[in-house]
């Protein structure tokens, strides 16, 4: 595959501040963006991990994002903008891949954890939850939902994180509750003896 990176766009400065960069008041992303020969694409979170390997957080193919009208499109280069997320694929045709974000809040999970190790994001909250306190888990081989715990929590669950061996998937919740359950099924292994004051964040 070739890969092309993109510098800055037309009539950028670098005095300019930009979202994202250090000392724009945002975070500083640490993303990569790779294409195979069969057009897939993956962006992968490089910043630093217990597992010492970047993760693969978004996967995605030019014939899933593309209307069925073009056919099997081929994309031989691209090119990714580091400001907007935006990418543009070559082949026999240009085409421009904008990120497309929520229109309704409300619908937007509250929070989310991948695990490398079993290529699976966990998410909490969002419109289409069973209960407050669910959460659900997606291939983040393709998206699709693999299954859901549904009671892992009687209030919403506001925090979550995996421990180092990433087996063990540990929550807290609106009332101060903290849990650790498995990773792989969701049971309920131990909690906390003092629930936190003021919540979990």
């Amino acid at each position: 595959s070739q890969r092309q990176q993109a510098g800055p766009e037309a009539g950028d400065s670098p005095e300019k501040p930009r979202p994202g960069r250090e000392g724009s008041g945002g975070l500083v992303f640490a993303r990569c963006v790779t294409m195979d020969q069969g057009s897939s694409f993956r962006v992968w979170d490089m910043r630093p991990n217990p597992t010492g390997l970047a993760q693969c957080i978004l996967q995605f193919s030019t014939g899933s994002v593309l209307p069925s009208a073009f056919g099997a499109y081929q994309a031989n280069c691209f090119a990714a903008s580091r400001w907007s997320g935006d990418i543009v694929t070559g082949g026999t045709q240009l085409h421009h891949l904008m990120p497309v974000a929520h229109s309704n809040e409300a619908s937007s999970p509250a929070l989310v954890v991948y695990n490398p190790l079993a290529h699976c994001f966990y998410v909490m909250g969002g419109a289409r939850a069973v209960s407050a306190g669910s959460v659900r888990v997606f291939s983040a081989a393709t998206g699709q939902l693999k299954t859901v715990f549904p009671d892992m929590s009687p209030s919403p669950v506001t925090s979550a994180t995996l421990d180092d061996r990433l087996r063990k998937l540990i929550v807290g919740t609106q009332d101060g509750q903290v849990s650790v359950h498995n990773a792989a099924t969701g049971a309920f292994m131990k909690a906390a003896d003092k629930p936190h004051p003021r919540g979990c964040e």
